[in-house]
């Protein structure tokens, strides 16, 4: 993912819609394209490790699920007969 500083730009993203309130956020994904999914997936070992180190303010803005913030996947499907997707989702 293309990082902004040590961010992905998808971060900032979200942390901007965060901001203008909205709560609800679907991706459309591909196939074994789960990266966005495992970027905003609370990771139980992180939130561990930073509560046995008493560092877990450090979750602060980016633990989504207590700021009430949802995430959605749709996977695209390929057309019949297509390897691929088709489209670039500007239609969207």
């Amino acid at each position: 993912m293309l990082p902004v500083g040590r961010i992905p730009v998808i971060q900032h993203v979200v942390e901007e819609m965060a901001t203008a309130g909205l709560t609800r956020l679907l991706f459309v994904t591909s196939r074994a394209k789960n990266i966005i999914e495992n970027q905003f997936d609370n990771s139980t070992a992180l939130i561990r490790h930073l509560d046995e180190s008493g560092r877990l303010e450090d979750l602060g803005d980016f633990d989504y699920k207590k700021r009430g913030i949802e995430f959605f996947y749709s996977r695209q499907q390929a057309e019949p007969g297509a390897t691929a997707p088709g489209g670039t989702g500007e239609a969207i």
